[in-house]
């Protein structure tokens, strides 16, 4: 309830853009998935997440966000699926787990550019030729320190130390 709370502040606050409206309404379906000891992420998710959004806002299949936004998503749910379908056999041992981070990020990567790329090309006439290989090299220091660093920064302003964690937040960005 907490984290359907939190995203529900964001997502007014942050102007509920079609992507941020699935993002949000594909977590809670998540969430309640868990709650009721059912597959979490699937294709059914992801389709009542399109139809309650096409319901609320059907003139938005039209614009970008939506249609980059579920081509991602909609690409990487079958993809996690199939994943997930191709290790259950597959021993997994802790000297595994650093070579499967790097294959998750390069696969995820390259499985939403291509799913993105044609609607890049209808919409803005170009594709990023290195967005690939940006967003190899960002995803690591956005998610271990970035992300972390921003959490941090917030839990200590009430007592007048997020100065700190806002250096090495900043100091990330200027990685990235």
């Amino acid at each position: 309830l907490a984290s359907l709370t939190t995203g529900g502040i964001y997502l007014i606050i942050s102007g509920a853009s079609v992507s941020t409206q699935r993002a949000y309404i594909m977590a809670a379906l998540v969430f309640i998935a868990i709650l009721i000891d059912r597959q979490a992420i699937s294709l059914r998710t992801f389709a009542i997440a399109m139809i309650i959004i096409l319901i609320l806002e059907p003139v938005s299949v039209l614009s970008p966000g939506f249609q980059m936004s579920f081509a991602a998503t909609g690409v990487l749910v079958a993809v996690y699926i199939k994943w997930q379908e191709a290790r259950a056999g597959m021993p997994r041992g802790i000297g595994s787990r650093p070579a499967f981070a790097i294959k998750s990020l390069v696969v995820t990567s390259v499985a939403a550019g291509i799913a993105t790329a044609p609607f890049a090309l209808y919409h803005f006439d170009r594709v990023a030729p290195f967005g690939l290989i940006a967003n190899i090299l960002a995803m690591p220091i956005i998610t271990f320190i970035t992300a972390p660093a921003a959490a941090i920064s917030l839990l200590l302003s009430p007592f007048g130390l997020a100065d700190y964690g806002l250096r090495v937040f900043g100091w990330s960005l200027e990685m990235v």
